[in-house]
């Protein structure tokens, strides 16, 4: 099968299946594993070239998410089979892999790791904290600052905190007095496309943020963006984190 991967999650995805093979062409932003950053790229996350796409003839197009939206419906409207990735909590992401494996014939494979991942994510229920919550504000995007939305509470749960967003809900802009009375414990930045080269004191030189009790307290995190933002089994590397960095904050309150 030849395959036009126009996500880094669904690039990341097809690896783990070991279909890296089929994959004829990727993005600019596929660089995970390192192997994928050799694969022939198209274009970027909005913005293909679609004469080179059509040269490498891919019998499948794979976009992610509504931000990949409207190419997808360019893609389709230029007559290519085009199959959009939309996963919006943590089990649709365990999901997407068996739906993926489906398509590309690695249905089995897509059933071990989901079954794994599954279990990973039971093993956080069965050994989940007594503990109160610990109020978590994960910021996705700085300008402006936006809470993180989608799978991230999910994660943020799994690990012992509360997030300020709802889980399945898209990442989004915010009133201030919002984050004021959420009052978070602990600030997490994972920017998209900034991996860990995030300045956390940015955040304590934003107006009237100096009043949040993280912020007072020092208690501001990094965390590359690619662990939490990109809906891939790396998502338990975010998690793993995330625990670590939750368990630190409940011993300190």
């Amino acid at each position: 099968m030849r395959i036009a991967s126009l996500a880094p999650s669904v690039t990341e995805i097809l690896y783990e299946l070991g279909a890296q093979d089929e994959i004829v062409c990727s993005t600019v932003f596929c660089d995970y594993p390192d192997s994928a950053r050799k694969l022939p790229k198209v274009g970027s996350w909005t913005h293909i070239n679609f004469e080179k796409l059509k040269g490498l003839t891919p019998e499948i197009v794979f976009t992610s998410s509504a931000v990949q939206g409207k190419l997808t419906g360019e893609l389709r409207d230029q007559g290519f089979k085009v199959v959009n990735i939309n996963p919006l909590r943590l089990n649709d992401v365990v999901e997407s892999y068996n739906q993926i494996g489906v398509l590309v014939g690695k249905r089995e494979a897509a059933e071990r790791l989901s079954s794994s991942l599954y279990q990973k994510i039971m093993g956080f229920h069965l050994h989940a904290a007594n503990k109160e919550p610990v109020r978590v504000y994960c910021e996705e995007w700085s300008n402006p600052p936006m809470v993180a939305g989608n799978w991230v509470p999910d994660l943020v749960e799994l690990a012992g905190g509360r997030a300020m967003a709802e889980a399945g809900k898209l990442s989004r802009e915010f009133d201030f007095l919002e984050i004021k009375e959420f009052n978070p414990k602990l600030i997490v930045l994972h920017i998209c496309g900034m991996g860990t080269r995030v300045d956390p004191l940015s955040v304590a030189r934003r107006d009237g943020w100096e009043e949040l009790e993280a912020v007072k307290s020092g208690r501001i995190q990094v965390i590359d963006d690619s662990h939490l933002n990109r809906p891939t089994s790396r998502l338990f590397e975010g998690l793993y984190k995330l625990k670590k960095i939750i368990n630190e904050n409940q011993s300190q309150v």
